[in-house]
């Protein structure tokens, strides 16, 4: 009986190949509380490791999905017939995260549907966007929001001023100002030196003397 489990013992560790995940960390070994979980970006590199007794043991790793209701869960295989314990997987998924973006891996030996370790929860958010723990846009990326839309807002107030002058003196090119002065209003002109004054209110017009055709 002692040799049989002496003989058991030394052939345990072939029939469990693995213990456990590293990276991410284990489902065993974290917490469960989901505004905890770590965050991965679409297209980052993610470097998955796991316990092994030996670097020839061929594993699958399955992702999954993570709902609530287990019939919605979704999965789709990371890597096959792995060989050593890491491989580095670029995040990708062809789910819809705004139903779920929590996921966690299974891993499984070579051609065994029947997973020997799981690891915790973990969120997916695309793109490169820094985001906060519970899922939201950080404060950093708000701050910066907030002072893109206030340059932009000054841009085109400016903008708005140039294209307002530009018309105005396009509309009135030759006048220069004008002035109000008992009662009277005068409007100067450039590029007139003699006395061009156009007096509204009375009935007095001064104009530049001009020489009559045929006088003397």
């Amino acid at each position: 009986m002692r040799q049989f489990l002496v003989a058991f013992v030394a052939i345990l560790p072939r029939l469990v190949p693995a213990t456990g995940f590293i990276n991410p960390p284990d489902m065993k070994s974290v917490h469960s509380n989901p505004s905890k979980n770590a965050i991965y970006p679409v297209g980052h590199s993610l470097n998955i490791k796991w316990d092994s007794d030996t670097e020839e043991d061929r594993m699958d790793i399955g992702l999954w999905q993570d709902f609530e209701e287990k019939s919605r869960r979704k999965s789709a295989w990371v890597q096959k017939n792995q060989t050593g314990p890491t491989v580095t997987w670029p995040v990708a998924v062809d789910w819809d995260l705004t139903a779920s973006n929590m996921f966690y891996l299974a891993l499984y030996p070579a051609d065994n549907d029947t997973a020997v370790a799981w690891s915790s929860n973990f969120n997916i958010t695309k793109g490169l966007e820094k985001t906060s723990p519970n899922g939201g846009i950080s404060v950093e990326v708000k701050a910066g929001i907030g002072v893109g839309f206030g340059v932009a807002g000054l841009t085109i107030i400016i903008l708005a001023w140039l294209i307002l002058r530009n018309w105005q003196s396009r509309r009135h090119p030759e006048i220069r100002y004008i002035v109000s002065e008992g009662g009277d209003l005068k409007e100067h002109r450039a590029g007139n030196e003699g006395p061009s004054v156009v007096e509204m209110g009375s009935e007095r017009r001064t104009t530049p003397p001009t020489e009559l055709p045929g006088g003397s």
